[in-house]
């Protein structure tokens, strides 16, 4: 509270220039962040649409590197736009912390949601309009674009890690191993960085968004995203634990989870419905004895396009399929109900604890008008001491003179006697 009331007085003080020139750094702010998730996003869209290309540019005897070149790229982008937005909303100088955690986790969520439309966009796209690909390890392009999306989300989840464990590690090597006039010249270098919630719930929503996006094409990365899911948990306990420092600032992110949560699902079923109304025909070309090239179409959707294939099943079996989704009826209407008791039980403690705040708050507020009386009656018990002692110290000198007085005038008295015949 009392951080409260001197950050309140430190902003009512603020001078006109003041206040224009910390405007003036948050609209700068907003525009290079901008600025930077569209190069960003650029960049992802124009390695991975001319990825082909560049591997034709590479030897044959380090063709391997030019396959690297695209999630090497995407995982630089990744590790690097993180560090641009924390170091631009820190240049902006927000007054509150909460705030500026606010600030960082939307536009870390919506850089890397960027990233997940453009790069689904470009891939998708890439079979809409038939370009070249590696048909020497994938059977049809619609195989490659599957792999494609759920290797960037494989990326996602080890290099995140594996950054954060080599930082660690040579930190603490460094400290272990410098001298003493090193560790004090790079003392505030080798401390250990404050855990941010803002990046782990993005980085969540992040691999969530390009795993999900990769299971239309790559069905069996939905079997893979639980166990990924756990062990990112696991993780992110270890690194709040000993990877980095204490968080300055905590603040109840449930309601934001949820609200990033709503956008990527919502994100996602538009690429879902892009998916369900386009025509995957997983052509594959090869060549016979004759040397002449045969197309073949693989895969359910060869003809119809996945929802013109689920409306001609349902039509074909619909006592059958009433069969099978009944289950998946009823455990989605349970889980629904327990998510609502549980959403319910969550409002009413946010209930209860902002009524004993309100309580807390006023309690304090009395408190301090209470001390306010103190203090002003403690300044008049200390004049009125101040005044005693002076009134004290000035009687003490009166009865000093009036000592010496009467002292004089028996000395004059005895003189006098002694004169007398």
């Amino acid at each position: 509270m009392l951080e409260e009331d001197e950050l309140a007085d430190s902003i009512a003080s603020r001078t006109s220039w003041e206040k224009f020139w910390l405007t003036a750094r948050k609209v700068v702010g907003f525009v290079l962040n901008v600025l930077v998730i569209l190069v960003s996003s650029l960049i992802v869209i124009g390695v991975y649409y001319y990825k082909n290309a560049i591997v034709t540019f590479v030897p044959k005897d380090y063709e391997i590197f030019g396959e690297l070149v695209a999630p090497t790229v995407l995982s630089f982008v990744k590790a690097v736009f993180p560090m641009l937005t924390i170091i631009i909303t820190e240049f902006e100088m927000h007054d509150e912390a909460g705030v500026l955690l606010q600030h960082q986790m939307w536009r870390l969520f919506a850089g890397k949601q960027t990233f997940v439309i453009a790069l689904v966009a470009v891939n998708f796209n890439s079979v809409i309009t038939g370009n070249d690909f590696d048909d020497q390890t994938y059977v049809c392009q619609e195989d490659e674009v599957g792999s494609v999306l759920f290797n960037a989300a494989l990326i996602e989840f080890f290099t995140s890690k594996m950054a954060l464990l080599a930082t660690y590690y040579l930190k603490e090597l460094f400290k272990s191993e410098a001298c003493g006039c090193c560790k004090n010249c790079c003392g505030s270098m080798l401390d250990h960085e404050e855990f941010r919630a803002s990046e782990g719930i993005v980085d969540l929503m992040y691999f969530q968004s390009l795993v999900w996006t990769s299971i239309p094409l790559f069905p069996f990365g939905g079997i893979l995203c639980s166990l990924f899911l756990f062990f990112n948990f696991k993780f992110e306990k270890v690194t709040l634990t000993t990877l980095r420092g204490a968080p300055r600032a905590t603040k109840n992110l449930g309601m934001v989870f949820v609200t990033f949560l709503v956008f990527s699902v919502t994100s996602v079923t538009f690429i879902f419905f892009w998916f369900m109304h386009t025509r995957w025909r997983c052509e594959h070309t090869s060549v016979d004895d004759q040397n002449q090239k045969q197309t073949q179409q693989l895969g359910m959707f060869q003809d119809l396009s996945p929802s013109e294939l689920i409306f001609e099943k349902l039509n074909q079996a619909k006592v059958g399929f009433i069969t099978w989704a009944t289950p998946y009826v009823f455990f989605s209407i349970a889980f629904l109900v327990m998510y609502f008791m549980k959403r319910n039980e969550k409002h009413g403690q946010e209930e209860k604890f902002e009524e004993v705040h309100k309580a807390d708050t006023k309690e304090i507020a009395a408190l301090r008008k209470k001390l306010k009386r103190q203090a002003i009656t403690l300044d008049v018990l200390s004049k009125n001491h101040k005044d005693l002692k002076r009134t004290e110290a000035k009687m003490e000198e009166t009865k000093k003179w009036k000592a010496e007085r009467i002292a004089t005038l028996r000395k004059r008295a005895e003189q006098l006697k002694n004169k007398m015949p």
